[in-house]
């Protein structure tokens, strides 16, 4: 098997790497499959990663961490079950190769262990077999096996995905792994799962963990100041005693320690010490903080951790407020908060970033509200202490836009830190929501986050299926930070229920102008957000569309115009399960939104009404009769009586015939209409 492939027919790396020099950009195979020693992976400075043989790939250069695959062949290995012979790694390493280099490049490194991972174990049986996988089409029993060993994987529908773009790329590739007839037979053999989103945090929960955030936020921007002082104090202090930059970050000693727990080296006369970190703190006036939101005193270490507690609360606090992921927040600079003006003149706030899930984009935008303004001001702060502590720092290797416009998310480089020498040209990560809550126990009461009756009846009523062991009555709640894109994507549905005031207040978080933009201007989400957002959001509109179409088919849910137009309304809708639902909504079959009677079914052009600010339209007045396709929502009537009376009382009687006064009346008649087919009910 030996395909000579021309330079221009290997597109090259779809991973981005314009950071990194011209000649990774450039680099590509020369011949199919690539030599033995062909480098697979260089640095930014043109040095040799790993090369094709390589048992073990290096891929940290494209991942921006620490990152590596192992292809199974290495002269030892602990798990002799495993195992992948001479042959089919070289296969596997081809399949690498061509999923780095070749037409439909992966986009990340990650991605490209996720696959290779996924299918090893493809690899392991036809080595178990005493086959070569490229011939496995050929082994019927052998085949069946290696589908069964598949198809149990969580990630099995990718694995057949990517197998399947492999056969139709069968001749680029050279080798065929799995034919389309063997892949039809894997996919009807899945077990059918039934999918579990993420959870949607309760209001009480969720404002909770939100304002404690904003807490430490106000508290870290109070002592702004006085935090940059004695950082810069401390790195002073400890250049000083060390005798020089290098020495500071490379060569520690407790004999020039400038916050030695004791006095012993006081007599030394070229250093000067300062007793514990302590005294310096309370100097400076930061002590109460530091135990305030960390509790244990560290020494300086504390003032590192808690300089990292600040940057992974601002990244939580601005997912709190857009439909980022979290990778996607950890890689803000710090010039992504710009403002723009609409057409009204007030300002609209948007974060400006990469994102690379669906598509490379390096100007996606994030609509937020305008106290993301303080998250940016702290995360830029500490973010300009740690980079000034990387430019003085010999190993730390910044690039020049690293030093002129930091990342928001920032490595610790300051010399008394346990991790002080990370390389720079990379992206820190940001962990899960849990862990930072693990690491800062101070940061949330678990007391305040314990799951309340109600909590968990909110919760399920946007995942009834959530897992029992982890979402009772009495347990904390389990944080993620998918947790908070779900969260947002609910709310922002809640926008086409209530006016634009209402939503601002029922929101908390949302002022008026994102409410516009959420609830007027929603179907040009894909052009303001970035598109994963954007799909995210509609997503879950789908997803609640079906829903809500399948609880009118209840009897909490009636037709003014009787059960006969109700079966009509819902003749398409019956006997489907919700993912049948979705799938129709999607396809624009299913033509449901909440009204503030209850529902509308329209399937044509939306009510100019509405059915939301005002419900004349909905029950009619006067001769005007109900619409044909509302339905009336019988656990509504606590509201509507409660919208009748707002409505009575907006009547003014010195303008008894105006034209405000008739359209009051028109939507108290609506609203009464209803109440009488409810209690008739």
């Amino acid at each position: 098997m030996s395909v000579e492939v021309p330079v221009f027919n290997m597109p090259g790396l779809a991973i981005d790497v314009s950071s990194m020099g011209s000649a990774l950009e450039s680099h590509r195979p020369t011949t199919w499959p690539p030599s033995d020693d062909w480098p697979v992976v260089i640095d930014a400075k043109g040095r040799v990663i790993s090369r094709f043989s390589d048992s073990k790939w290096n891929l940290s250069p494209l991942a921006g961490n620490a990152l590596s695959i192992s292809f199974n062949d290495e002269p030892r290995m602990r798990n002799r079950q495993e195992r992948i012979d001479s042959g089919n790694a070289r296969l596997l390493r081809t399949v690498a190769v061509f999923l780095l280099y070749g037409p439909g490049a992966v986009e990340s490194a990650g991605t490209l262990k996720g696959v290779v991972t996924g299918l090893k174990p493809l690899f392991v049986l036809c080595s178990q077999y005493n086959i070569s996988a490229d011939v496995l089409c050929r082994y019927p029993r052998v085949a069946d096996e290696v589908i069964g060993r598949l198809k149990t994987s969580k990630n099995a529908a990718q694995i057949i995905s990517r197998l399947h773009r492999l056969w139709l790329q069968r001749d680029e590739l050279g080798f065929c792994l799995l034919d389309g007839s063997w892949l039809e037979r894997m996919a009807a053999s899945l077990p059918k799962r039934e999918s579990i989103q993420h959870a949607y945090i309760p209001p009480r929960i969720w404002t909770y963990q939100n304002l404690r955030l904003r807490e430490c936020l106000d508290d870290y921007l109070e002592h702004k100041a006085s935090v940059e002082a004695c950082f810069d104090f401390c790195l002073e202090a400890m250049i000083l005693n060390a005798g020089s930059a290098e020495a500071a970050f490379s060569k520690f000693s407790t004999y020039w320690y400038p916050f030695a727990h004791d006095n012993r080296n006081v007599n030394l006369p070229d250093k000067k010490f300062y007793g514990r970190f302590s005294h310096t703190a309370k100097q400076f006036g930061i002590a109460d903080l530091l135990i305030k939101w960390l509790g244990v005193d560290e020494g300086i270490q504390s003032l590192s951790k808690y300089i990292s507690l600040i940057s992974h609360v601002g990244i939580a606090y601005i997912l709190n407020f857009s439909l980022m992921r979290s990778a996607e927040a950890a890689s803000l600079r710090s010039d992504s908060l710009t403002v723009e003006r609409d057409s009204l003149g007030q300002d609209i706030y948007l974060l400006k970033g990469r994102t690379t899930k669906t598509q490379n984009d390096d100007n996606a935008c994030w609509i937020v509200s305008k106290s993301v303004v303080v998250a940016v001001e702290a995360l830029r702060s500490v973010a300009h202490l740690r980079t000034k502590a990387a430019s003085i720092n010999p190993s730390a290797e910044m690039k020049a836009d690293e030093l002129s416009n930091p990342y928001l998310l920032v490595k610790a480089y300051e010399p008394w830190s346990s991790s002080r020498n990370p390389r720079g040209g990379e992206v820190k990560t940001i962990g899960n929501y849990r862990g930072l809550l693990d690491r800062f126990p101070r940061l949330l009461d678990a007391a305040h986050i314990q799951i309340t009756e109600q909590d968990l009846a909110i919760a399920r009523t946007i995942n009834d299926n959530l897992p029992a062991d982890e979402y009772e009555v009495g347990a904390v709640w389990p944080f993620s930070y998918h947790q908070l894109r779900r969260t947002g994507a609910v709310n922002m549905l809640s926008s086409g229920l209530v006016t634009e005031g209402d939503l601002s207040y029922q929101l908390k978080h949302l002022n008026r102008q994102m409410s516009r933009y959420y609830a007027n201007n929603h179907r040009y989400l894909q052009a303001v957000l970035n598109e994963a957002s954007g799909r995210f959001y509609t997503d879950e509109a789908f997803n609640k569309m079906a829903k809500r179409a399948k609880e009118i088919l209840s009897d909490q849910h009636i037709s003014p115009h009787g059960e006969k137009r109700k079966g009509q309304l819902l003749e398409m809708i019956e006997n489907k399960n919700h993912q049948d639902l979705v799938r129709l909504a999607k396809a624009g079959k299913v033509k449901y939104h909440e009204t503030f009677l209850g529902g509308c079914s329209n399937p044509g052009a939306p009510c100019s009404m509405g059915g939301v600010s005002n419900i004349s339209s909905c029950m009619g007045y006067g001769t005007v009769n109900p619409c044909e396709w509302a339905t009336v929502d019988k656990s509504k009537r606590p509201t509507i009586v409660k919208l009748i009376d707002m409505l009575q009382s907006k009547i003014t009687p010195e303008h008894e015939d105006s034209i405000l006064n008739q359209a009051l009346r028109a939507q108290i008649e609506s609203a009464t209409r209803a109440l009488v087919i409810i209690d008739a009910n």
